[in-house]
């Protein structure tokens, strides 16, 4: 496997578990990481 490609992977997932994030913060209402702390 090329590292190019392999980065790329890893991009795709970060952007996916960011959207997972957001639709957890968007209706659980429980943020994870940084904003916990100001949305208290």
């Amino acid at each position: 496997m090329r590292p190019a490609n392999r980065g790329r992977q890893e991009a795709d997932r970060g952007r996916h578990e960011a959207e997972l994030w957001n639709e957890d913060i968007r209706y659980m209402r429980f943020p994870k990481g940084p904003n916990s702390v100001s949305l208290g």
